[in-house]
């Protein structure tokens, strides 16, 4: 059958075409072979031979294309790069060869056709790994193509996977599939019961898995330690505390702050700015990792093809043997040593019918999902092997706002919260001192509003970051009179935050105290805080994502640990009013607060009805060791 060979010949950054003297149009060098045996041969005679080359790499492309020719005929067509590496090639041609040197650049004045072949040469280089000068040069015109260059970025990392895959040893898959049936066992056996001291046992599982699969490569890094001593400390409170609110959120945190741990301490190129990290953050998660979690099956293949165990291998058939004997033997046993102790005998006969009545249901859900788990969790920790791939740059830092404008914004808006300040320095802090405009009373201005002051906190931090990145700087003192403003912004917000801070506290003043104003109380402190690294942020330009993620997990977990439901008890029984107590509220409250309540019950502030109710909403069924909770025990007991 008689083919055609489509040859790319490259040089540097050039590319070796034939010209028509009819139109001055160009194309790839285009030979016919009658056999693909004979490809080589073409290629020396038509090429090599006539440029005198003496050092060149070829790659053939496995797959071929048809290509149709002028008498409609589809002709298959083979595929083929030569690289040259000699220095003086460019000067081979002869005066009135129809071949001549092109600029890579010049790739799009060819055919579809050819364009489709070079792109399929490439892709073929990918995957044997072949690398040069004129491969790169040729891949960046190429990779102006947003498609194109998405598709080549997928295949190398899918080749530098396979590679990874390849070379890891049978002993890091065996240990991983072990760690990651381990992990599904724990998993089965932990979550679905009360998380107590299960949840610090299992933390320390994933986190063992990680070091012994990928290890630390990034030891530098101490948000990625600090991370990684949250989840640790996160999961402990869930075997001291009993607060339901903070339970669930806790169980949100240990993986997001274990898998953001996993990321900084496996990889030193990532910018730790919020956009990039967070994006990096949910591909780990979900496309990595759901990609990876496919291969156990695929390294279970691998390990049997490759250990194909020898009917001649004496240790295998002494542990075969020995287990084809110690199962009928056991059994024998057994029913001898049931029949010599009753109390023996009891335990066995309790085991087999625990395992006849045991719910089909209930063990076929927490087969399913203990194995999802365990195969999540495989891919998630394998998917570290891999090289961290930035696909997650955003133009942000393009310079794009004119800062005369952006500076006339500002101004005004500085105004406006002039003013605003102003009116609240003259009412709000002067207490019930000043008579107030339009009828309204102290109380109704004062604990309105809170909400929409934290909002414009919040408005006011984002606006100032962004307009930070995108706000043309140059002029040194147009810079100056901008960070002026941001500072001005920031003073004006930290009012906001202190306004916002009073009035919530006159609001619990008034009604007292509940889970959600205590953590709004904290949040609003946050928030100040961030305002004060903004400045800094305002006139070094030092990134304050990491100081932020900082301050924010020590605070949270000093919410954990200050016992928020303790604290709410205590200042709500501090009324000594019954009127103004509320006893539904207060038996809504965990364990935590058991000694602030039995002190009130005692007291005869709390019924004994509302009592009792507040000890049968917090006891939970905790027959198992790892189910332990130090305020749950104490709940419970006498």
């Amino acid at each position: 059958m008689v083919k055609n060979l489509l040859t790319l010949v490259l040089k540097n950054n050039k590319m070796l075409v034939f010209k028509t003297k009819e139109d001055n149009s160009i194309k790839l060098p285009d030979f016919t072979i009658e056999e693909e045996s004979k490809i080589d041969d073409v290629i020396k005679e038509n090429i090599i031979s006539k440029l005198n080359i003496k050092e060149f790499n070829v790659v053939k492309v496995d797959k071929s294309l048809f290509k149709c020719d002028r008498t409609a005929v589809n002709r298959e067509c083979k595929l083929c790069l030569v690289d040259i590496k000699d220095s003086d090639i460019e000067h081979a041609l002869e005066e009135n060869s129809p071949m001549i040197w092109m600029d890579v650049t010049s790739i799009y004045e060819l055919s579809n056709f050819e364009i489709s072949s070079i792109r399929a040469m490439v892709e073929q280089s990918i995957i044997e790994r072949y690398d040069s000068y004129s491969l790169f040069m040729l891949e960046g015109e190429l990779n102006k193509n947003a498609s194109i260059k998405s598709y080549i970025n997928r295949l190398k990392n899918q080749v530098e996977e396979k590679e990874i895959d390849k070379s890891a040893s049978n002993k890091t898959i065996v240990t991983a599939l072990i760690l990651s049936i381990i992990v599904g066992i724990s998993y089965s056996k932990f979550f679905f019961g009360y998380l107590g001291i299960s949840s610090l046992i299992f933390t320390s599982i994933v986190i063992a898995y990680f070091v012994l699969i990928n290890g630390i490569k990034n030891k530098k890094s101490f948000l990625g330690y600090f991370l990684m001593a949250c989840s640790l400390i996160l999961s402990l409170t869930l075997s001291i505390y009993t607060n339901t609110l903070l339970r669930t959120l806790n169980r949100m945190l240990i993986p997001i702050t274990l898998v953001m741990s996993f990321v900084l301490l496996s990889y030193e190129d990532i910018e730790l700015d919020l956009s990039t990290f967070i994006k990096a953050f949910f591909k780990r998660i979900f496309h990595h990792s759901l990609k990876s979690s496919v291969k156990p099956p695929i390294f279970i293949v691998r390990l049997i093809k490759k250990r194909k165990i020898k009917e001649d291998n004496t240790t295998y058939k002494h542990i075969r043997n020995g287990l084809i004997i110690s199962v009928p033997l056991v059994i024998m046993l057994s029913m001898l040593l049931s029949e010599a102790d009753n109390v023996f005998g009891y335990y066995l006969s309790r085991l087999g019918d625990n395992l006849l009545n045991f719910n089909i249901n209930i063990l076929s859900w927490k087969i399913v999902s203990s194995v999802l788990v365990a195969l999540y969790l495989f891919g998630l920790i394998w998917s570290f092997k891999y090289s961290f791939k930035d696909e997650t740059k955003c133009n942000w830092k393009n310079e794009s706002f004119e800062p005369i404008t952006i500076i006339t914004i500002l101004v005004i808006v500085n105004i406006l919260y002039f003013i605003f300040t102003r009116i609240q320095i003259t009412y709000l802090y002067a207490g019930n001192s000043k008579v107030l405009p339009g009828g309204l009373t102290y109380a109704e201005y004062a604990r309105k509003g809170f909400f929409e002051l934290v909002f414009v906190t919040i408005i006011n931090l984002i606006s100032i970051g962004y307009l930070k990145l995108k706000v043309n700087k140059k002029n040194s003192s147009i810079n100056r009179t901008l960070n002026i403003l941001y500072t001005t912004i920031t003073g004006f917000t930290l009012n906001m935050v202190v306004s916002a801070f009073y009035k919530m506290r006159l609001y619990i003043n008034a009604f007292g105290y509940t889970r959600l104003r205590v953590l709004v109380e904290f949040f609003i402190v946050f928030l100040g805080l961030v305002l004060l690294i903004q400045l800094t942020f305002v006139w070094k330009e030092v990134k304050i994502f990491k100081p932020i993620i900082v301050l924010a997990l020590v605070m949270y977990i000093g919410i954990n640990f200050f016992n928020i439901d303790s604290y709410i008890a205590k200042k709500n029984i501090a009324f000594n009013n019954k009127e103004k107590l509320d006893t539904f509220y207060l038996t809504n409250l965990s364990f935590d607060a058991k000694k602030e309540i039995e002190a009130a019950f005692k007291e005869g502030k709390i019924s004994r009805d509302s009592y009792e109710f507040w000890k049968d909403m917090n006891e939970h069924n905790t027959s198992h060791w790892y189910e332990y909770n130090y305020y749950l025990k104490k709940g419970i007991s006498k």
